[in-house]
């Protein structure tokens, strides 16, 4: 009896062994590619069709293959998705640093604003901070540029106004830059499109 019990012990915990050292190891079923950030040592792992992130140098995984898909890196912080919602984790910790409830995310390089998106409604977000710059409250925040300048349009009903990469309002007129797009786009191709009517085209 005492050695039944022995061996189903000693099974177990070779069982046990041998799945803490599948979770941290990469399987020949495993299969990888490299991405951006190849140049540290990062591989974008796939099992069971779920994405996760590995170590090459110290042979570990930064993040288990837990989630739908794993996007770009951007200054060791990543977008994730599971399902149709997105979300951002830290890529040496694995912690979500945004939980995934997101339907929209634009990340920045550097020390830029991202854009997120949630039922409709946008939001600036800083990730050096974590904080919300702008709450989840706008109608629209798109990127632009104006003068070879990088700002955020954001508008919530009848009120819209600019701000820079780090969040502070610029005092720049809305209306008179929607003219300059005008005047810069749409009256060009107008001009276009009336002379090919009169002139023909080939």
């Amino acid at each position: 009896m005492r050695g039944k019990v022995l061996i189903i012990f000693v099974l177990t915990i070779f069982c046990l062994n041998i799945c803490c050292y599948a979770k941290d190891t990469l399987m020949p079923t495993d299969k990888t590619y490299s991405n951006d950030n190849i140049g540290q040592g990062v591989m974008i792992v796939v099992r069971d069709k779920k994405q996760g992130l590995y170590d090459v140098k110290n042979q570990r995984f930064l993040v288990q293959p837990i989630y739908d898909e794993v996007w770009a890196y951007h200054d060791g912080i990543r977008v994730v998705r599971n399902e149709n919602k997105l979300g951002v984790i830290n890529e040496n910790t694995g912690i979500l640093i945004l939980p995934i409830i997101y339907d929209f995310i634009m990340p920045r390089d550097g020390e830029k604003l991202w854009i997120l998106e949630k039922n409709g409604k946008r939001g600036l977000w800083n990730p050096l901070s974590g904080k919300m710059v702008y709450p989840m409250e706008y109608t629209e925040i798109s990127y632009t540029f104006d003068k070879n300048e990088e700002l955020f349009l954001l508008r919530k009903g009848p009120i819209a106004f600019f701000c820079n990469t780090k969040g502070e309002k610029i005092k720049k007129s809305v209306i008179w830059y929607h003219i300059k797009i005008f005047t810069r786009n749409i009256i060009p191709g107008f001009l276009m499109l009336i002379s090919c009517i009169l002139y023909g085209h080939e």
